[in-house]
């Protein structure tokens, strides 16, 4: 028998929650665990089930945090990564969305006929649309600030600049992506 991948799905709204439960994964592929936008208790779940894929409602308001702050400490407190889930928005608006969270996708609710499509277009490993979403997200970076990342990625790669200038680059780049220190870097790209 197939093992089934838990996927965490977090809104308040009940609408949307009930729109997804009458969509089917004819392959078996995953089962949806729906939960309110707690973040303490978000994040103890993602553990304890071990879950690799969070899809976040972004349209959720939870007292004071928005569904985009709690999408970007789920990134930055596990190794989940998020599907984004909202209203159509413009351009930039999930651009900007999908730089902040890290996310893997992004999905429209009146796409939702799509998500087990998109969810399994994103658990495996290495698929199109993560490499998609990594380069929107390290776009904002010079090609020497990706060779700094990717040399502290691999740990093997040898670059050829002075330890001042790879200091720069490295702080550039925690600057550039809003990370506060070179582990919620790592953290975040081992995790994508």
């Amino acid at each position: 028998m197939k093992r089934q991948e838990p996927i965490l799905l977090i809104s308040q709204d009940t609408e949307l929650l009930g729109k997804i439960r009458q969509i089917p994964d004819p392959r078996g592929n995953f089962f949806l665990i729906f939960h309110s936008p707690e973040p303490d208790t978000v994040i103890s779940l993602i553990a304890e089930q071990k879950i690799r894929l969070a899809a976040v409602d972004i349209d959720t308001d939870t007292s004071s945090r928005t569904g985009l702050d709690l999408a970007r400490d789920i990134r930055l407190k596990t190794p989940a990564e998020i599907l984004l889930v909202s209203r159509p928005a413009g351009r930039e608006e999930i651009i900007s969305a999908i730089r902040f969270c890290f996310a893997s996708g992004y999905l429209f609710k009146d796409q939702l006929s799509q998500i087990g499509y998109t969810i399994r277009s994103i658990l495996p490993e290495h698929t199109a649309q993560k490499y998609i979403m990594q380069e929107l997200i390290l776009s904002v970076l010079t090609p020497a600030e990706k060779s700094v990342l990717s040399a502290l990625l691999d740990q093997s790669f040898e670059l050829k600049s002075s330890p001042k200038t790879l200091a720069n680059q490295k702080t550039s780049i925690l600057h550039k992506l809003h990370l506060k220190n070179t582990r919620e870097l790592l953290h975040i790209f081992r995790n994508f």
